[in-house]
């Protein structure tokens, strides 16, 4: 699947500006989607909503980094450590060198 495949896909869930969140889409070379997407502002919820809803809405291998802020991102990165759940994924992690973001990783569906 192309990346503008993929962005269509994701503009049911980002309708418009708000796929301009997408900071970053790519295949990588085991076929495996990462997205980067920044939920600044965002509420919890929402960003759960939107996070659940990529997961169904993309079945293979999946890597999102949440771009949530260090400041007044906290509240989110402390919805995604304790209270996301998913039952694809497999990895959850901060980055050492930016602690305004979280790395969530999902199998196939």
């Amino acid at each position: 699947m192309s990346e503008e495949q993929i962005r269509d896909r994701l503009s049911y869930i980002l309708p418009g500006e708000e796929l301009g969140r997408v900071k970053y889409l790519k295949i990588m070379n085991n076929d495996i989607l990462h997205i980067t997407l920044d939920v600044h502002k965002w509420s919890r919820d929402k960003v759960a909503s939107v996070l659940r809803k990529i997961v169904v809405l993309e079945r293979e291998p999946l890597c999102i980094s949440v771009i949530h802020g260090y400041t007044h991102g906290t509240k989110i990165k402390e919805m995604l450590c304790a209270d996301f759940r998913n039952e694809r994924m497999v990895h959850r992690r901060g980055y050492n060198e930016n602690p305004g973001m979280t790395l969530l990783s999902f199998r196939a569906a």
